[in-house]
């Protein structure tokens, strides 16, 4: 395998940087993102990397939970949440 470059690096985190930023347009989904990840971080406890791959880490954790939020509120996940939380149905 070859050496990662610096520069190479600093795309990666830059691209996902970038994605987590188009993802997460709403300030409540930015901030309910940041603080899972941060949450889940904290208690995975990898600080061994370098700070940008840390950061760019982080920043995929916080895509990837912004594009669940989103898709809740469009109501892609309707049938699933309805039967992970039926009592929230329940008349």
């Amino acid at each position: 395998m070859s050496e990662v470059s610096q520069q190479q690096v600093d795309e990666w985190v830059k691209a996902i940087e970038t994605l987590r930023e188009n993802t997460a347009a709403r300030p409540e989904d930015s901030r309910k993102a940041y603080e899972a990840a941060a949450n889940l971080w904290s208690a995975y406890g990898y600080n061994d990397a370098p700070e940008p791959v840390i950061e760019m880490l982080c920043n995929a954790i916080e895509t990837g939970y912004a594009q669940a939020l989103k898709d809740l509120r469009d109501g892609k996940l309707d049938n699933e949440v309805s039967n992970w939380r039926s009592d929230l149905f329940d008349e």
